[in-house]
C-alpha cells in the first residue's frame, strides 16, 4: 500500500494529479479544490494517500491533510458512496467543515453541498457523527472551520502545510482563539510571513 506521496506535480486536470517521485509518475485521483491551489504543475506537494484495489484496478486518491485522508476513508465505507462519490464531496468542501457539520447534526447544511443531498446527509450524521468525534479526539484536533479556510488560503499562496499552521498557531497563540475572526487571522499571519522573508 502506498500511504504518502512527495514529490514534483508534472500535470493536472479536473480531479486528477500526476505526481514524479524520483523518476516514477503516481497517478492520483485528488479534490477538484486543489488544483491550481496546492497542487499546481511545477510545484513539489506531499499527499496524504488511500490505495484502493480491485480486479482490474489499482487507483490512488490523494489529500493534502491527514484528516482529509481519514475522513475519505470513513465515507467509502457507507454503502452506496464509494470511492469516486467521497472524492466529489471532498472536492466541494474540507473535511474540517463537513465534520463539522455533521458533529452539529446540521442536516440542511449538510445537504446543500454537491455530492451529498437531503437523504446521504442523513445517513452521514446517523452513521459518522460517532467516528468523528472519536477521530478529532484521538488526533487532538479542532474542528476549526476558520483555522482550516486560512490554512487553505496560505496554502494557495504557496505555503506548505507545515508552514501555514505553524504561522497561523502563532497568531492564534499572541491574540487568544476566541477573539480571532477569518480576516484577522489571515491579516497577522501575511505580516508574520512578510516579516520572516525579510
Amino acid at each position: 500500500m502506498i500511504y504518502q506521496l512527495t514529490g514534483k506535480t508534472v500535470f493536472t486536470s479536473p480531479g486528477f494529479a500526476v505526481i514524479d517521485v524520483n523518476g516514477v509518475g503516481y497517478g492520483v485521483n485528488i479534490p477538484d479544490r486543489l488544483i491550481g491551489t496546492t497542487v499546481t504543475a511545477g510545484n513539489e506537494v506531499t499527499l496524504h494517500t488511500v490505495t484502493i484495489l480491485r480486479q482490474d484496478d489499482i487507483s490512488l486518491f490523494g489529500f493534502i491533510s491527514g484528516m482529509d485522508r481519514e475522513f475519505f476513508r470513513m465515507l467509502i465505507n457507507i454503502p452506496r458512496i464509494g470511492p469516486k462519490g467521497a472524492l466529489k464531496i471532498l472536492s466541494s468542501a474540507a473535511s474540517v467543515q463537513l465534520m463539522q457539520l455533521i458533529l452539529s447534526g446540521d442536516k440542511k447544511s449538510l445537504a446543500k453541498i454537491p455530492g451529498v443531498g437531503a437523504k446521504v446527509s442523513d445517513r452521514l450524521i446517523l452513521e459518522l457523527q460517532e467516528k468523528v468525534k472519536k477521530t478529532l479526539d484521538e488526533s487532538g484536533e479542532e474542528c476549526d472551520d476558520i483555522f482550516e479556510e486560512a490554512v487553505e488560503v496560505l496554502l494557495g499562496l504557496g505555503c506548505s502545510v507545515q508552514e501555514a499552521r505553524e504561522v497561523l498557531a502563532k497568531v492564534r497563540e499572541a491574540s487568544g482563539k476566541d477573539e480571532t475572526d477569518f480576516d484577522n487571522l489571515l491579516n497577522e499571519a501575511l505580516k508574520i510571513m512578510a516579516e520572516m522573508e525579510r
